[in-house]
């Protein structure tokens, strides 16, 4: 409920210009949606409703001002990234290639998650580095100890079955892949408050991503409607709008970074912003 206040509350105090982007953008991926769920068109035409959600989010990043905060920069890197490995999954039929791509997509979101922690700004004197926050190093240590259970166990379980064997690389960057996502979406969900939509988009993403492994293994018949319209391409068209929205999302570090030489390094000056709220990521 307070998700909803919140995402009622940021679109009352946009410009006219922005409300008037997001009504024509939301207008455009609703009438696709609706298309796509009644086969009118494949996925290969739904492809557009991704790049889509990229420009919009890029048209918001590069003309206002108030949204170009590191946040923002890094959601237009994951959807830039999204629509490469797209092109690898969905038309080059390159699945190795197109997990390994949408990996990079996760750890891109991992670090968006994390970038707002207030106690980033304690420093490594030396180097003037910001030293990793709690809840970064927490997730590290999760993300680590997951991979190394998952792969363990599946070549304990799975070795010499043709499955596995076959395909040790795809098994491997599936697991990195889907600890990092399900991690994702802890954290993300930690700070639902703060960024309501793109923790639906993250949780969406999830369920396409079970859909899809689930489809690998034959699971799903291909049959009727489910013939018609790949299941978790549903998940898919939804996750990524509500995450193009996530780009109004206050982040705590605006992009006003200046780098400059100082005693023979570098050192980044990073305005913050002093209204924003606390969140449950940053212990």
């Amino acid at each position: 409920m307070v998700g909803i206040l919140t995402m009622l509350n940021a679109f009352k105090k946009l410009k006219l210009w922005q409300r008037i982007i997001v009504c024509i953008f939301l207008a455009v991926q609703i009438s696709f949606y609706v298309l796509y769920l009644a086969t009118v068109i494949n996925q290969h035409i739904a492809y557009t409703m991704i790049v889509l959600c990229f420009v919009f989010a890029l048209i918001i990043f590069i003309f206002d001002k108030q949204q170009r905060s590191l946040s923002a920069l890094l959601l237009c890197i994951g959807l830039f990234i999204t629509c490469i490995a797209d092109i690898f999954m969905g038309f080059l039929n390159m699945f190795e290639v197109g997990i390994s791509v949408f990996s990079i997509v996760q750890i891109v979101y991992a670090v968006r998650i994390h970038s707002d922690a207030r106690n980033r700004q304690k420093t490594i004197r030396a180097y003037n580095l910001p030293l990793l926050p709690k809840a970064v190093k927490i997730s590290l240590i999760v993300r680590a100890a997951a991979i190394v259970l998952l792969t363990v166990l599946a070549v304990a379980f799975f070795w010499g079955n043709p499955i596995f064997t076959q395909n040790v690389y795809l098994w491997l960057i599936a697991i990195f892949y889907i600890v990092n996502s399900v991690v994702n979406l802890v954290f993300a969900s930690l700070a639902f408050n703060r960024n309501p939509l793109f923790s639906l988009g993250i949780g969406l993403l999830l369920i396409c991503d079970i859909f899809i492994g689930i489809n690998f293994f034959g699971w799903i018949p291909q049959v009727g409607y489910l013939a018609a319209v790949n299941i978790w391409w549903i998940f898919y068209l939804l996750s990524q709008p509500l995450m193009a929205l996530s780009v109004f999302a206050k982040s705590q570090s605006k992009l006003g970074v200046r780098s400059i030489c100082r005693s023979g390094h570098w050192s980044h000056e990073i305005k913050n912003s002093a209204d924003d709220q606390w969140s449950p990521l940053q212990f």
